[in-house]
């Protein structure tokens, strides 16, 4: 499992962890920037938590009461990481996906949802 370690540790689901190498496989032409952005936000949900939803690539999910979504790259491919915040200072990477439309977006939801409660 990955960590990071400052004030706020962010972990990743094991799904999220193959889902990753998926990504990685099908977008092989832009693995690099992915791998950086991934870098750079888990840096920053590492040093400020919550607070850091004030910046632009992040968000709440609005049909969801505890998930949060993380855009990485908003044109070819649309990738979001949709996370949480646990209780322990801990933030937890539940799902990446290629958001094509909504549908897309709301079974991506119910996933993370799902996921979620291996850490309640």
């Amino acid at each position: 499992m990955h960590k990071y370690r400052y004030k706020y540790e962010v972990i990743f689901h094991p799904s999220f962890e193959n889902e990753l190498v998926d990504v990685y496989i099908k977008y092989s032409n832009k693995k690099e920037i992915i791998e950086k952005k991934i870098a750079i936000y888990t840096l920053m949900l590492s040093e400020k938590g919550p607070k850091v939803l004030v910046e632009g690539a992040f968000d709440k999910v609005k049909k969801s009461r505890n998930i949060y979504e993380m855009r990485l790259i908003k044109k070819n491919p649309n990738l979001r990481i949709l996370f949480a915040f646990l209780t322990n200072n801990q933030i937890v990477y539940l799902v990446i996906f290629y958001e094509k439309n909504k549908s897309d977006y709301d079974k991506n939801i119910e996933l993370a949802e799902n996921r979620l409660k291996d850490y309640m």
